[in-house]
Order: structure tokens, then C-alpha cells, then sequence
């Protein structure tokens, strides 16, 4: 569940930064008291998305996560590159 979660939620992203743990957590229904346990679950679904294709790679640090997207990328941007532009948002 907290694969698919994470999935649902990247997928409607065209260029996410970092994310915080918790506010991921929260986002996709975490509800252990202990951080380590959301923490461990969190890189257990990102390291299942990696596995599958969607992420090309993940950085965890502290307090947040960063991911790259793989070939398996269907949400906004899938095939092209982002561009940023000075007064557009991605």
C-alpha cells in the first residue's frame, strides 16, 4: 500500500524537490508514532519503485528524501526534459 501511495502521489508531479519524511508519511497514511518505522517503511516503497522502473534513483537524507525518475515515469514530464524559466513554476 505504501508503494502504490507513493507512486499515485510522484505521478502528479512534474518536478518534485525534496519532500520531508513525515510529510510524506502523512500524505500517504503512515500512522506509526515511531519515525524510524514510517522512515524504514518510506525507503522500503521508495526502493520498490526503483526496482520497478519509475525511479532511476533515490537519495534519503536527514529529514527528507530526493528522487530522480526513471524510464517508467508516466506522470507530467514523462519523455521530456524540464525546463525552468525564469516566472514559470513547475
Amino acid at each position: 500500500m505504501t508503494t502504490r501511495a507513493l507512486h499515485a502521489y510522484y505521478s502528479t508531479h512534474a518536478a518534485p524537490g525534496p519532500h520531508h519524511l513525515d510529510t510524506l508519511a502523512g500524505l500517504i497514511g503512515l500512522e506509526a508514532k515511531n519515525g524510524k518505522r514510517n522512515r524504514d517503511a518510506l525507503i522500503k516503497a521508495h526502493t520498490a519503485l526503483k526496482d520497478a522502473g519509475f525511479l532511476a534513483d533515490f537519495e534519503v537524507m536527514e529529514d527528507s528524501v530526493r528522487v530522480k525518475f526513471g524510464s517508467g515515469y508516466g506522470g507530467p514530464l514523462a519523455g521530456r526534459e524540464a525546463v525552468r524559466r525564469p516566472g514559470l513554476s513547475l
